[in-house]
């Protein structure tokens, strides 16, 4: 499980699993996405990606902070945005991760987001393939 812990506040994370993937790159993978507040479970959403938004967001998450992306990842379904601002006096990004209205909210360093998207990679890569 692939796990972004908030900066600042403790308790607060966002963890996302990676359920299964097709092997297709247009074909879908299935994710688990739950965010965390003080220990508190607040959201928790199950949402198919294809392969091809997952490899995006898992490689802009690598590189972070990709120019190309404007502080904004989205996919056409509208699940799980998310969008960015650089917090320069903390050195660290706010995020927000939005799901049909729900805003769910991590500060964190551009290093945690680089580890979250090699969790996320990993995350990939022990998936259970579905034919």
């Amino acid at each position: 499980m692939a796990i972004l812990q908030d900066k600042i506040k403790p308790n607060t994370y966002v963890e996302c699993r990676i359920l299964d993937h097709r092997v297709d790159e247009l074909e879908g993978s299935q994710l688990f996405f739950r965010y965390v507040h003080l220990e508190k479970v607040i959201h928790e959403l199950h949402f198919g990606w294809t392969n091809r938004t997952v490899h995006a967001c898992i490689h802009m998450l690598q590189h972070f902070p990709l120019p190309q992306y404007e502080g904004y990842f989205s996919y056409f379904e509208k699940h799980l945005e998310i969008k960015w601002n650089n917090d320069e006096a903390n050195d660290s990004y706010i995020l927000q991760f939005i799901d049909q209205g729900t805003i769910m909210t991590i500060q964190a360093k551009k290093e945690q987001l680089i580890t979250f998207g090699h969790q996320l990679e990993k995350e990939w890569h022990q998936s259970p393939v579905v034919e």
